[in-house]
């Protein structure tokens, strides 16, 4: 059981379950640390000037 699942855990325990076994979680980290930020402009929020004919 998850640890949120605490509830549901003395529930069952209640109804005359035994706890079995844990699991365990592992975690495969699949980003790099960037080390510094290149700010770039979105296009979608950039704004053109838009010039009227004279």
């Amino acid at each position: 059981m998850r640890d949120y699942q605490n509830d549901m855990r003395l529930s069952l325990q209640d109804a005359g379950f035994q706890l079995y076994a844990r699991r365990s979680r592992l975690v495969k980290h699949l980003t790099v640390r960037v080390k510094d930020a290149v700010p770039q402009a979105v296009p979608a929020l950039v704004v053109h000037a838009i010039t009227a004919p004279f």
